[in-house]
Order: structure tokens, then sequence, then C-alpha cells
């Protein structure tokens, strides 16, 4: 099960920097092998006569972790940051001389608890490409949910939504809430080379070399990727 992120990462903050408006989505585009499929039948994926056949949309399985269960269930916090409260509680005692027990009510000094309802929030599906070689297909998984990065608990909501991609899909990225279909596929990781300085904007050139003009989003997308971890 992939580990969860305990703050947003430093690239996506970056990335979202970059981005022309406010709104944006948790959304990745991956290229999966049939067995990256079978991992993730809690989806609803499924392969038939080489055939992916995609849903629109799933509900992140609550065994998938634990962004996940509380997507679906809710959790409580317990507030320690805040005074012991007194709560009675009954417990079962056994009856004097006798068989049988009976209720005695005790008090005790305990946190508080908030529950924290479920967002219920789900995965839209979509197949971009493949199959390639007869193996892979390239699919983009989108959060149904649109932060506003000048919201006061954006930070907070991001990390929800990264870990909640992060525990269905294994990789997480972000997007512009008006990213085009080419925005996506421009994303699609390539094996590469650590690039000597200088080497990028070649490299970048030589992906764009034919192409029609792209926006000034699907470059630095594209420059996103390009670089080196």
């Amino acid at each position: 099960m992939p580990k969860n992120y305990k703050k947003v990462p430093g690239k996506i903050l970056a990335k979202i920097q970059g981005f022309p408006d406010d709104d944006l989505l948790v959304a990745c585009v991956r290229r999966m092998t049939k067995a990256d499929i079978e991992d993730r039948a809690h989806l609803n994926l499924r392969l038939e006569n080489n055939v992916l056949l995609v849903p629109t949309t799933a509900t992140p399985s609550a065994k998938m972790g634990k962004y996940s269960d509380a997507n679906l269930n809710g959790k409580e916090v317990v507030r320690r940051d805040l005074p012991k409260t007194t709560k009675s509680v009954v417990v079962q005692a056994p009856n004097w001389r006798g068989s049988g027990t009976h209720d005695v009510w005790q008090t005790r000094e305990v946190f508080v608890r908030d529950f924290i309802a479920p967002k219920e929030v789900t995965l839209s599906l979509e197949l971009l490409d493949g199959p390639h070689d007869g193996s892979t297909f390239t699919l983009k998984f989108t959060i149904d949910e649109v932060l506003n990065r000048k919201s006061a608990d954006f930070e907070a909501e991001l990390l929800y939504n990264l870990n909640i991609l992060q525990e269905n899909v294994g990789v997480v990225d972000v997007f512009p809430s008006r990213a085009t279909r080419d925005d996506y596929t421009l994303t699609i990781r390539l094996n590469w080379e650590i690039l000597p300085p200088g080497d990028l904007d070649n490299v970048i050139g030589r992906m764009l070399q034919g192409r029609r003009p792209v926006s000034p989003q699907q470059r630095a997308a594209e420059e996103h990727h390009a670089r080196p971890p």
C-alpha cells in the first residue's frame, strides 16, 4: 500500500504557483500495465480480450488506506488541545453472592472527540490511449472536487485529495481546472536520463517539433515532467 504524504510535496506547490487561475484539480496520468490494472480491481477496471473497460467514475475503497477510509466513513479526532470533560459510563458488575450482573455507573475524565464527516469524493476515470505494444494503457484519474488555492483550508484539502489519489492510483499530480486533454497527455512520464546543464531546452524543443503551437501551460507541464527528480 502506498505511503501517505504528511505534507504537500514542494514540487506540487511549485507547480500550482505557475497556474494561471486559482481553481485546480488533483489528478494524474498514468501508463499502466496489465498487472497495474489487476492491482486496481477496486476501481472497476477490467480487461476483456485486450480491451480495457473503464468506468466513468469509481469510489475509492476504504481498504486502500486511512484517507480512503475517512472519505467513506468519516473519522474521530481526539482533541488533546482542549481540557478533558466529565463523562458517565455504565459497566457490568457481578451480583453480590449470586449469578448474573448489574449496571454500575462510573464517572471518568476524557478528552473531547470531534467527528469529521466523510467527504465522499469520487474518482473520474478516462482512457487516453492504448494499448501500447499490446500491453500498456494510458489513463487519467481525477478527484471530482475543484480546489481553490485562495481558500483558508486549501493546503489541508489539497493534502487530503493527494493522499486519496496516492492510495488508489499510486501517482499524484495537479492541473488547472480548465486543463485540456492535450495538457494531460503531455504529462505522460518518460524514462528520462539525467540531463547535463543546458540540455533541457533542447529536449523540450525536440518533443514539440512538428506539433501545433502549444500554450504556456502545456509547455510548463512538459518541462515539469521532463526535469529529473
